[in-house]
């Protein structure tokens, strides 16, 4: 046993197989966290990823009605003659996007549902439902939403605290010009498949993806987590034996003051903690992006980065094992007080007050000791009126003192 704790070999591998289950519980652990919302999530149209998509996808549909509300205004212009020269050429660029964005909201590509009415919603001016096909029944949460358009200022919205619509704003209501009331009524159906891959697509086969592999991330995490505790223990076991040495011996880390050195890891552990979260939020928010996941550059990132954060985590993980390390060696070696600034300080100071105390003449420390007593018996008596305690104390001195006397 004694040869086995002073090995080299063995202490290589303890340390090669600690680094690896740390980055392993780094892996599994931030897949796990990453996975836990659509796991807290009992339908997938609940999770941010799906707010995220379906609010992406309003805003390109108010900005490309607002596209085909200019296109009207420019043609009409073109038609009465009082355009400018460019306008044939910002009217065809005008057409490209207009049907970029009919391709895009087809239902044929996406499982986003809307239709667009008037302000009382009496006419119908467009939609990607079929004929007859009810947006209630066709999406699982009709969501709403109210803007106004007018000419050379684009479409306008604020917010209404009191309802899930919008009101128009101010600076449009005290203007001239005419002003299109709209209201926008969208959707995604509660089932989806993959006849079409949008990102809804997406987010729902993630969902059920997390769901089902929530279980072996926790339980990846634990494991490596054991594996590492493991480790860990047989490196602090075997800290600060040497083969061929009957003594505990000490290397570079003991010569530093513990406490100095305790500092500087701790704040190396937050840093690197820090670090993590950040890069797990930054993983969580870019896959909750609805054109991040249709990127096929994606993937890769989201692999890269969740190595990345195991790394770090594994970093962390090794301050935290070199603190632990020198601690056990100190305190095998008996140099732990010696080491450690603070307690040098403090012995400094409790030798200090011995030899000033020790060199007094006798009747000096009798006045000093008496001055001690008269001011700690007061302090209790004042505590004592409020807390019983205090009052106890005081008799126990008196106690004490009236025994030592008559000793």
């Amino acid at each position: 046993m004694k040869k086995l704790q002073s090995s080299t070999a063995a202490k290589v591998c303890a340390v090669i197989v600690l680094l690896c289950a740390a980055f392993g519980m780094g892996v599994f652990g931030v897949r796990a966290v990453l996975s836990f919302g659509s796991v807290a999530d009992d339908d997938w149209q609940g999770s941010s990823r799906y707010y995220n998509a379906v609010e992406n996808r309003r805003r390109e549909l108010v900005e490309g009605i607002y596209l085909v509300y200019q296109l009207e205004i420019l043609e009409k212009r073109i038609q009465e003659e009082t355009a400018g020269p460019l306008a044939y050429a910002d009217a065809e660029a005008l057409r490209e996007q207009k049907e970029q964005m009919e391709e895009r909201f087809s239902r044929n590509n996406t499982w986003f549902r809307f239709r667009v009415l008037t302000g009382n919603g009496q006419i119908l001016l467009g939609t990607n439902l079929k004929e007859e096909e009810n947006l209630s029944k066709a999406v699982q949460m009709v969501h709403y939403f109210s803007f106004d358009l007018q000419e050379d200022v684009g479409y306008h919205y604020d917010y209404n605290t009191n309802s899930s619509s919008l009101s128009p704003s101010k600076d449009l209501e005290d203007t001239n010009d005419v002003k299109v009331e709209l209201v926008l009524e969208y959707g995604v159906p509660e089932l989806v498949d993959s006849s079409i891959q949008d990102e809804f697509y997406q987010f729902w086969q993630l969902w059920n993806m997390d769901r089902a592999a929530f279980g072996q991330y926790f339980t990846g995490f634990f494991c490596m987590g054991a594996l590492a505790l493991a480790a860990l223990l047989w490196i602090l076991w075997t800290a600060g034996h040497k083969a061929g040495e009957e003594r505990v011996v000490t290397t570079w880390q003991e010569k530093i003051f513990f406490d100095v050195y305790a500092v500087v890891m701790l704040a190396a552990e937050v840093l690197l903690a820090s670090c993590t979260v950040w890069a797990t939020e930054q993983l969580y928010w870019g896959s909750a992006n609805g054109y991040a996941v249709m990127n096929g550059d994606f993937s890769v990132f989201f692999r890269l980065g969740v190595l990345g954060t195991g790394t770090v985590f594994a970093a962390g993980a090794c301050c935290g094992v070199l603190l632990l390390r020198t601690f056990v060696v100190r305190l095998k070696a008996g140099i732990l007080g010696k080491t450690t600034l603070l307690c040098r300080v403090a012995t400094w100071i409790v030798l200090t007050i011995h030899d000033f105390v020790r060199f007094l003449p006798i009747t000096w420390k009798m006045v000093l000791g008496f001055g001690v007593y008269v001011i700690f018996t007061f302090w209790l008596i004042m505590m004592g009126q409020y807390d019983g305690v205090f009052m106890l104390m005081y008799f126990c001195l008196q106690t004490g003192l009236l025994l030592f006397l008559a000793w």
